[in-house]
């Protein structure tokens, strides 16, 4: 017993000994950050940073956060950058943007915000922001030049998490989005090109394109709370190599339309559904529009919706082995399910349907394809089961070659003050006349 409390006695002396000529171990102090910010380097030895209020690295100045560094920010703070950021992490040692509270929640702070003339060059890598979103529309909001993310995490936004808008086309390579209040990835102007990426349990969903320009490849988009990608009238959308599951609860693995008033182009790409939640009016005001639809694609329709064409072109030409589908987005469909494909006499005639079948349509307009005054080209189409008549021509003339009607609660194909040219066709199994005029 007495040996070992010699021994105890000698270990703490060494102790005591080792802080008196060595000093207790440092333990490292915050390094705090407020206002404008020229050119300098973040670095280990001065994590963590704390933003205590809106802070601007300035125009011409260059901010770079060495891999390790933890950033925190106040609550209702801000990094506005004017000039270049280069936060570059590695796997083994990554940059942490998040809030400073000590029980931290969505919405702590607010951004990190690339302006509108903030300069080319910036870099986010192997990094994550988390528990931002207050007041910009996003944790990452991006208004100019062409910054690029990779390897970038972010999570626990109030708002979206990426937010492009203004000139900006930012590329997002490896990047994952989760949790966030709304969508996943906001394009509202600008150009934002992402892949390889997962954008999942978002509140909205997982990309949404307002009226910008989004490019998505070999993403999977999953677990949101709406439809996995969200595109409304002057959004231009492209993608490919896409995984989409669980989004709406497993109801809506498709691009949810919220159409309005067409007035210039865009193109409708086959391999996800498209589901018009609200109609699409094309041409108005004298400005035409023009909508392309790829063979293959899918467009379901909710009640009451409708395609309006009144002083524009759709271009919808399938073929026999890949054809167009309109249909209803209903579970279980129905004729009538919405409303109709509709040319009034405005429409541009070098319109086109061909190699595509229109189903459940017919609700409120005479006709499930509805072309008055117009002399659109049609062929290759199949009509089935339309609550009014198949095809209803009021006042047009148009060339219907090769089409079938079936299962119309009206007549097959109605006209009235037209003279039609119908060849190589099917009417059969209609409620009323196979051809009424």
């Amino acid at each position: 017993m007495r040996s070992q409390y010699a021994i105890s006695r000698r270990l703490q002396y060494s102790v005591f000994l080792a802080i008196l000529f060595f000093g207790l171990p440092k333990i490292a102090a915050a390094t705090n950050i407020c206002g404008n910010i020229s050119t300098s380097t973040w670095s280990t030895s001065g994590s963590p940073y704390v933003i205590t209020c809106n802070s601007t690295v300035t125009s011409g100045s260059t901010l770079t956060i060495n891999a390790g560094v933890t950033v925190k920010f106040n609550s209702a703070t801000q990094l506005m950058i004017s000039g270049k950021l280069l936060a570059v992490g590695t796997s083994a040692s990554t940059i942490l943007f998040t809030s400073s509270s000590g029980t931290p929640s969505a919405g702590s702070w607010r951004s990190i915000y690339f302006g509108s003339t903030s300069t080319a060059g910036s870099r986010i890598s192997y990094a994550t922001i988390s528990y931002a979103g207050a007041t910009d529309l996003a944790a990452l909001r991006v208004d100019g030049q062409s910054p690029a993310f990779d390897h970038l995490t972010i999570n626990y936004s109030s708002s979206s998490g990426v937010y492009v808008t203004g000139t900006a086309s930012p590329t997002f390579d490896t990047v994952t989005v989760s949790n966030c209040s709304t969508a996943g990835i906001t394009a509202n102007q600008g150009t934002a090109t992402i892949s390889n990426s997962t954008l999942s349990s978002n509140t909205i969903n997982g990309l949404n394109v307002i009226t910008g320009t989004a490019s998505i490849t070999n993403s999977t988009i999953s677990n949101n709370t709406d439809y996995a990608i969200g595109d409304q009238t002057g959004g231009h959308l492209t993608y490919s190599g896409l995984t989409l599951s669980g989004n709406g609860g497993g109801s809506k693995n498709a691009i949810g339309y919220r159409g309005s008033y067409l007035q210039t182009s865009e193109r409708w790409n086959a391999g996800i559904d498209w589901v018009v939640l609200t109609s699409l009016t094309i041409g108005v005001s004298g400005h035409s529009g023009f909508l392309t639809i790829d063979a293959g694609t899918m467009v379901k329709f909710t009640t009451g919706t409708v395609i309006y064409n009144q002083g524009g072109t759709i271009t919808a030409i399938g073929t026999s082995a890949s054809p167009i589908t309109f249909t209803s987005n209903a579970s279980s469909p129905a004729a009538g399910d919405w409303r109709s494909i509709y040319f009034t006499s405005a429409a541009i005639s070098s319109s086109r349907i061909s190699y595509a079948t229109i189903s459940y349509a017919g609700a409120t307009d005479p006709g499930a394809l509805y072309i008055a005054g117009s002399s659109p080209q049609i062929d290759h189409l199949t009509v089935l089961n339309s609550a009014s008549s198949g095809i209803f021509l009021d006042g047009s003339s148009p060339t219907l070659d090769t089409v079938t009607v079936s299962g119309s609660a009206g007549a097959g194909i109605t006209t009235n003050n037209g003279t039609p040219t119908i060849s190589n066709s099917t009417i059969s199994n209609n409620a009323s006349y196979g051809f009424n005029a």
